[in-house]
């Protein structure tokens, strides 16, 4: 009687291998021809006749919610953005999502190793694409129009953030889960350590850096601390930034199940990411 193939054969490693890449997303960006195909809040054209309207980002959709808090212009105090005031009966979604998070992270050193490639390959479109003047010259300007920074000041942050994307291409996000071992007290002993993820991640960022900040520890929530879901919360006058960031990330396969983005109060943001 034949006896069963074990786990471990050529075979069966070249099928775990073709599910991983069934698995994997459209790596190749955006299909359109457009750099700002993303875009939704112009900075030149937003005014308080015509605001821009965000929403809050929840399990791969954007939701309104019941109010809208006004964020005035700087330039004249115009409500030129109607950011969602999401009150403590709409953080429902959130919290479930927080709570569905597994301490093992959604990847791991011996758990769906092929993330690490992909969040490579994600991090070089993102990169990629923060490198074209027209994407450089939109973000600059979105900095600008929410907090006072001379436009150096603003591509310099634009720069940074391209920069901190291509610092994590290809292998590189795989090196972030390098372990150690030790040997032991006997022949054959040893120990290993492993960098391992554990549960959700919050992150609460501030006005001066509405770009750089956000990101590079959204992204280390992503793929540094290996594939946490999380929440983030920032300044009312910066959502729009990270709005348009997250756009950008889905457009280059950013597995969108994994982003929340909370737009409300300080009040119910103290009260939820606590």
């Amino acid at each position: 009687m034949a006896e069963a193939l074990p786990t471990t054969t050529p075979h069966n490693r070249v099928q775990k291998l073709s599910e991983h890449v069934t698995l994997q997303p459209n790596l190749t960006g955006s299909s359109s021809s457009n750099p700002l195909d993303f875009a939704v809040f112009n900075p030149k054209t937003a005014s308080g006749k015509n605001p821009c309207q965000l929403k809050n980002f929840i399990n791969g959709e954007w939701k309104t919610s019941a109010k809208n808090q006004d964020i005035p212009d700087p330039l004249n105090g115009e409500a030129f953005i109607k950011m969602p005031d999401t009150g403590p009966d709409e953080v429902g979604p959130f919290l479930q999502k927080m709570a569905e998070i597994p301490k093992s992270g959604l990847h791991n050193p011996i758990r769906n190793v092929n993330r690490y490639t992909m969040y490579g390959e994600i991090s070089f479109q993102l990169a990629k694409q923060l490198d074209d003047p027209v994407v450089c010259e939109h973000f600059a300007k979105c900095i600008q129009r929410v907090v006072p920074k001379s436009y150096v000041q603003a591509v310099g942050e634009v720069k940074i953030v391209a920069a901190f994307l291509k610092n994590f291409c290809a292998d590189q996000v795989r090196f972030l889960a390098r372990g150690f071992t030790v040997s032991g007290d006997h022949d054959g002993q040893e120990s290993k350590g492993y960098r391992w993820p554990f549960g959700a991640v919050c992150i609460i960022a501030p006005f001066n850096f509405p770009l750089e900040i956000p990101v590079l520890q959204l992204m280390g929530a992503l793929y540094c601390l290996f594939g946490f879901r999380f929440v983030l919360r920032d300044l009312s006058c910066c959502e729009v930034l990270l709005s348009r960031q997250i756009c950008r990330q889905n457009l280059n396969s950013l597995p969108v199940h994994q982003c929340q983005n909370k737009k409300n109060s300080p009040t119910i943001g103290t009260w939820v990411i606590m």
